[in-house]
């Protein structure tokens, strides 16, 4: 009964996904592995969407020296300079350690008004990495105030430690839950590859900075020239579960700490 009323949440939210397409085990693998490698570099944006966020969305310049102090108690490893409306924050050539993680590069802040009155935190990474992926590339957050959701649209490369190189915007927004610990995500990211055109649409994704993949929420993928598939998530003791559908088929992985996938056995239990 369980599965059944699962799976028809999952067609209330991505209609198109179930029922309607076959997919084999190679794709639905290929799939997970390629939304992996996004999944991570969306953990690092939003660690770092966190680290620059100010706790009220005032005048720039204010906003600007709140987010230097903030900043130097959230990571004191790193060093942040710059005046007015501007600061560079820099990780240093060893890494610095914050939200479970150790990060290299360089980062770039301004704050500006917008013509809607919300506060925009511009942030543009140079060669910021986590050892899992590495990012280049500029994000706009959009924010009016502390309780109100923030748009993200971003527009990057980013290069995972295998060496994979891919070109990718997002556009989505982003809500502060427990404390600011987790982010929740719903929007769009794409990205390019060799392969072509990866389009994925996050509903209520529930990203922690910690986790390769989201803890709670749906994604549905669209990968170039293959069968559309979503993704449904929930916490395992050690990890994540990730629970894929494919026509009525239903296939169940665990992702570990450090990315590594394991394949579990699911049931297949039609809605």
């Amino acid at each position: 009964m369980f599965e059944a009323t699962f799976k028809r949440a999952v067609m209330a939210a991505f209609p198109v996904v179930i029922g309607c397409t076959t997919v084999t085990d190679d794709e639905a693998r290929e799939t997970l592995d390629a939304t992996l490698v996004a999944a991570k570099t969306m953990s690092l944006e939003s660690a770092l969407v966190e680290l620059a966020l100010p706790t009220e969305a005032g005048a720039p310049n204010q906003v600007a020296t709140e987010v230097q102090t903030l900043i130097a108690e959230r990571a004191p490893c790193v060093t942040v300079t710059g005046s007015d409306a501007r600061r560079v924050v820099d990780f240093g050539a060893a890494g610095c350690a914050f939200l479970g993680r150790t990060v290299k590069g360089k980062m770039e802040l301004s704050f500006r008004r917008a013509g809607s009155g919300e506060l925009v935190i511009s942030e543009e990474w140079t060669e910021v990495t986590d050892g899992e992926a590495t990012l280049d590339g500029v994000a706009d957050i959009a924010w009016a105030s502390n309780d109100s959701p923030m748009h993200v649209k971003h527009d990057a490369f980013w290069t995972s430690k295998d060496g994979v190189r891919l070109e990718g915007q997002g556009d989505r927004t982003m809500v502060r839950r427990r404390s600011g610990k987790v982010i929740r995500t719903s929007g769009v990211r794409s990205w390019t590859g060799d392969e072509g055109l990866w389009v994925l649409t996050m509903h209520e994704a529930d990203v922690n900075g910690l986790e390769p993949m989201p803890e709670a929420g749906v994604f549905q993928i669209d990968p170039p020239s293959k069968n559309t598939m979503s993704m449904a998530f929930s916490r395992l003791a050690d990890g994540i579960l990730v629970r894929v559908f494919g026509g009525w088929e239903e296939r169940r992985y665990a992702v570990l700490g450090l990315g590594k996938v394991e394949e579990l056995e699911p049931p297949n239990v039609r809605p």
